[in-house]
């Protein structure tokens, strides 16, 4: 049963962590022309109207992000017996790089949030931009980790 969770969890955190990079690389490649990150607004909406299916693509990328997050906690918290504080309560079970990563992506995860209320696109541009390799760095831990774990 235990190594049915570590290896449940690795897939979680490996499938999390390449669908994280391909919505990063959307991000960085395609939707960034068509969001407020770009001060010209003609120039924004030409590029939505005329890029809809590369648009679309870069959006259905970050939605199945946020499914295989959601499916990343669920493995993570199954495998560590506990939802509160992921981070906290697992941090002896994984090296100090890990954890680090760790911190970081929690208290990262603040930023964007606090970048919207601002209402600061810019904001939430360059929250991203430390939040989600931080996130990258701490899948592939867990996901390393765990798989050495399930042996």
């Amino acid at each position: 049963m235990k190594d049915r969770l570590w290896s449940r969890l690795s897939r979680a955190a490996w499938l999390a962590f390449a669908v994280h990079l391909l919505a990063g690389l959307a991000l960085a490649l395609i939707l960034r022309r068509g969001l407020e990150t770009n001060a010209d607004l003609g120039d924004r909406l030409r590029f939505v109207g005329g890029s809809r299916l590369a648009w679309t693509a870069g959006w259905i990328c970050w939605t199945v992000a946020a499914l295989t997050i959601l499916n990343f906690y669920a493995r993570f918290a199954a495998a560590h017996l506990s939802a509160l504080l992921l981070v906290w309560a697992s941090r002896s079970s994984y090296p100090r790089w890990i954890q680090i990563a760790g911190f970081g992506v929690v208290a990262g995860g603040a930023a964007p949030s606090a970048a919207a209320w601002a209402d600061s696109a810019a904001g939430m541009l360059w929250a991203n931009v430390v939040l989600v390799p931080g996130l990258l760095l701490w899948m592939a831990g867990v996901a390393a980790r765990a798989a050495r774990r399930k042996g």
